[in-house]
């Protein structure tokens, strides 16, 4: 079975290739990680990115606190201009390869 195009991105971000729920994809056990302590703002920005593109109708916010997760304000929205302020490049290049063909699973 070839990887899938969201898998793709997802691996394609260094900060993630090791989340838990990040490889195979499982969207409760990496929003439990990004609600974690511990993880460098950049981090952050590039699993709300992630959540983001699985499911942009969804309040991650609201599903942590629904489960009861330590920190669930970590999930708030993606802001692309953050990003931009505290990214390095290769997690800036996983953006814009997205934005140039955008996709939703």
């Amino acid at each position: 079975m070839s990887k899938s195009r969201f898998q793709s991105l997802v691996e394609s971000f260094p900060s993630l290739r090791r989340a838990p729920g990040a490889v195979p994809w499982d969207a409760m056990k990496f929003l439990g990680w990004l609600c974690s302590t511990g993880l460098s703002h950049g981090e952050l920005l590039a699993a709300r990115f992630v959540l983001g593109v699985w499911n942009a109708q969804a309040d991650w916010e609201h599903e942590a606190k629904l489960a009861g997760m330590a920190t669930p304000a970590a999930a708030k929205r993606f802001d692309l201009l953050e990003a931009a302020a505290v990214w390095d490049r290769a997690h800036l290049d996983a953006v814009q390869a997205w934005l140039k063909e955008p996709f939703w699973p």
